[in-house]
């Protein structure tokens, strides 16, 4: 009997690969740590709170979110509300407030499509100096390795998909 939801490495994959159940799951851990927050919020400075957002909320929301590339617009909204509402907890506005020059000028955390890429862009740089694990090293590699030299694209440090 196939299964609807597999989990792997705390990621869950659904069928359709909609990632709706992982985007849920992981709502619903952000949102039980900023309760957990909200209540010793009055206790902690502001830097004290910007740490333990981080740490409890946007380092959840980065993880493995490279697998989110390509997503539905829903799901990333998802996770930009629970970075929103992780911000006002920080700075301890109101949710009607206006959010992104706080999350621009005071966090300076990226919005979540942004981190998306960044996330993906980090991969594909280490695997320039060969600091990547071995099973991508197998599938990428770049194209002045592949004795191209004519090319164009050898000279500007492209990589190729095997």
């Amino acid at each position: 009997m196939p299964l609807d939801n597999v989990r792997d490495l705390g990621i869950i994959i659904d069928s359709k690969l909609t990632m709706e159940s992982l985007t849920a799951n992981m709502i619903c851990s952000c949102f039980y740590q900023l309760r957990q927050l909200r209540s010793i919020r009055r206790s902690l400075t502001t830097d004290a709170r910007r740490t333990l957002a981080t740490a409890f909320v946007a380092n959840r929301v980065d993880y493995c979110n490279a697998v989110l590339y390509g997503t539905s617009s829903a799901v990333t909204r998802q996770l930009k509300m629970v970075l929103n509402a992780a911000a006002c907890m920080v700075v301890g506005i109101g949710k009607y407030e206006h959010i992104t020059p706080v999350l621009r000028d005071t966090l300076h955390w990226l919005p979540v499509t942004a981190r998306i890429q960044f996330k993906i862009a980090a991969l594909t740089l280490q695997l320039c100096p060969r600091t990547c694990p071995v099973y991508l090293k197998q599938v990428i590699c770049q194209v002045s390795d592949l004795s191209r030299r004519s090319l164009r694209l050898a000279g500007r440090g492209d990589l190729f998909v095997s």
